[in-house]
């Protein structure tokens, strides 16, 4: 049993599929430092939108993002709606974007409480104008990658 596929299948939800087909791994290249050591595989979990975008700062400055800019994730167990929350931070600015969608944060935030090295990265940002939007004329949504640094 691969530990990869164990990680990919808890946090999907799925114990009793430890052998899954679509694992995506990619291993870093050497970084140019003096030791020139090898980091470590990234293992790609999966891909999700940001969750309540609108109530944060990350709605007003969508402009500063980019495509494959770095979001931080830090769990927040004290969150009162949902004791398995997960905070997402634009990693350059410090700009909190929103949540994990709950639906897809319980394996999650135990591999984060656990101490892995859990991120993601900006994969498409969406702004549009959408005449019938609840807050404004303008409808906007991040998309990010979640990664597991092994």
């Amino acid at each position: 049993m691969d530990k990869k596929n164990i990680i990919k299948a808890l946090v999907l939800g799925m114990p009793d599929k430890l052998i899954l087909p679509d694992v995506v791994s990619i291993q870093r290249s050497e970084t140019k430092t003096s030791r020139h050591k090898k980091q470590g595989e990234i293992l790609y979990l999966f891909r999700t939108r940001v969750a309540g975008l609108y109530f944060y700062d990350g709605y007003k400055n969508i402009g500063l993002f980019k495509h494959k800019d770095k979001v931080t994730l830090v769990a927040e167990p004290d969150n009162p709606y949902d004791w398995n929350a997960i905070e997402v931070f634009h990693t350059r600015t410090g700009i909190k974007l929103g949540y994990i969608p709950k639906d897809k944060n319980d394996a999650l935030s135990s591999l984060i409480a656990g101490g892995f090295k859990v991120s993601g990265f900006i994969v498409e940002i969406i702004s549009q104008k959408a005449d019938t939007h609840q807050f404004d004329d303008e409808w906007r949504d991040i998309i990010i990658d979640i990664i597991l640094e092994m």
